[in-house]
């Protein structure tokens, strides 16, 4: 018997839907500094970091038609990763008391994956049997990667004259970026 959804009476009901989310974030910094003599100082500095987030969701709605029950079960899931690292090094040369060279190197990392799926499932459940009507998964995936090289090399001349200064930057970026 064929159902008619325009003449039969129609209750909706919900089950349940629950979910979970989870975030977790670690990181790491450190900076180091050394005077070497009275002109020179060196430094470097570190940076690191992984923030991940993880959800699960999970739904069930049942419609009652007369003798025969429409079952929808839900479910998702995804995963999303991101971590971060930046390295940078400085050295300060202070030639005179009016002349000083900066030399900057600095590396940067970072990757960001995500992962999604999800499935669905209909049933029409008719005592005593049960029939799957649809059935469907997806899954997806993303990701991206990206490295940065910067250099650079600073010169500064403080004149006499107060309030007056010449600075000359030289700097080269490489960035490279995979998805």
């Amino acid at each position: 018997k064929m159902i008619n959804f325009l003449k039969d009476p129609l209750v909706v009901a919900t089950a349940g839907s629950s979910g979970d989310k989870l975030k977790q974030e670690n990181s790491m910094n450190f900076h180091v500094r050394k005077n070497i003599g009275k002109k020179v100082t060196l430094s470097l500095s570190n940076s690191l970091t992984k923030f991940q987030t993880n959800q699960l969701t999970y739904s069930k709605n049942e419609t009652f038609v007369s003798d025969t029950t429409v079952s929808e079960s839900k479910e998702s899931s995804s995963l999303n990763t991101v971590i971060s690292n930046n390295i940078s090094q400085t050295t300060n040369w202070a030639i005179d008391a009016l002349n000083k060279v900066s030399v900057v190197s600095a590396f940067s990392y970072l990757s960001n994956n995500g992962e999604f799926s999800s499935s669905s499932i209909v049933d029409f459940l008719k005592p005593p049997a049960t029939y799957t009507v649809s059935k469907g998964v997806t899954a997806n995936g993303s990701g991206l990667i990206q490295n940065r090289l910067t250099n650079s090399i600073m010169f500064q001349h403080r004149f006499y004259k107060p309030g007056r200064m010449l600075t000359i930057t030289i700097s080269n970026m490489i960035q490279r970026k995979r998805n």
